[in-house]
């Protein structure tokens, strides 16, 4: 993932392997992923209660961010003002009101400042960027598609990570995107092929295997259903036009 994501349990407890090495998370403990680093749910005990942030540092404007976390793994114990700051916004949440959007953003800017201070790093914010309309659960998903392109991504798995149903995303996503969830995925697809045809060396075989496709022959059908010709076709036009 191009994203930290920290986790704080409240309820239950997860088991998350990192890089080899199991952590096992607790009601009251944190753990935060820095950016790039593989990690991925081993066990669960029920009932789960769990606060998530997942942030990234690059795609926000004028210094918004600046982070300096390290680049390993942090697990602890959650501290008492950010275990605050986090009731505050479990409980504002469940009120309808008009103040209760800001107040839960900037609770939300809170945790962050205070968990990557914790691990770290710097806490210096802007909040004078206007931004365009947008559904962080949305970007969360086009997120996860993009840092997982390589996979056969399904619809639940994204809306499994987004915490949402299926239906809910696929709702949002029309909502936001005008397109279905399933087309961004696929499409997103076609864009990394049609990357790695044009710039590695890589053989058509070896992206079939990278992008676990099970056949060549379901590949090459894949592609051109979406790109309008075969992949080896694709590149040859791709390094003719080199020329």
């Amino acid at each position: 993932h191009t994203g930290y994501e920290i986790h704080m349990m409240a309820a239950g407890s997860h088991v998350y392997e990192c890089e080899g090495e199991k952590f096992s998370l607790r009601a009251g403990d944190f753990i935060m992923f820095p950016v790039g680093m593989t990690h991925r749910l081993v066990s669960s005990v029920h009932p789960i209660s769990k606060f998530v942030v997942t942030f990234s540092l690059e795609a926000v404007a004028l210094d918004t961010w600046a982070c300096g976390c390290s680049d390993r793994c942090v697990f602890g114990k959650i501290p008492e003002n950010i275990a605050s700051a986090i009731e505050f916004i479990k409980n504002e949440s469940e009120v309808a009101s008009v103040s209760s959007n800001a107040l839960i953003e900037n609770r939300v800017f809170e945790v962050i400042n205070l968990l990557t201070r914790a691990c770290g790093g710097a806490d210096r914010t802007k909040r004078d960027v206007i931004c365009e309309p947008l559904d962080e659960r949305v970007e969360l998903a086009k997120q996860f598609v993009r840092d997982n392109i390589e996979e056969p991504l399904q619809v639940g798995e994204v809306a499994a990570y987004c915490y949402l149903s299926e239906k809910q995303l696929t709702r949002i996503f029309r909502e936001f995107e005008e397109t279905t969830i399933a087309a961004y995925i696929r499409n997103e697809r076609v864009k990394h092929i049609e990357r790695l045809l044009a710039d590695s060396e890589l053989s058509i075989s070896d992206i079939c295997e990278r992008m676990k496709f099970p056949t060549e022959s379901g590949f090459n059908a894949f592609f051109k259903r979406y790109n309008g010709m075969p992949p080896g076709e694709y590149r040859k036009m791709i390094t003719n036009g080199k020329d």
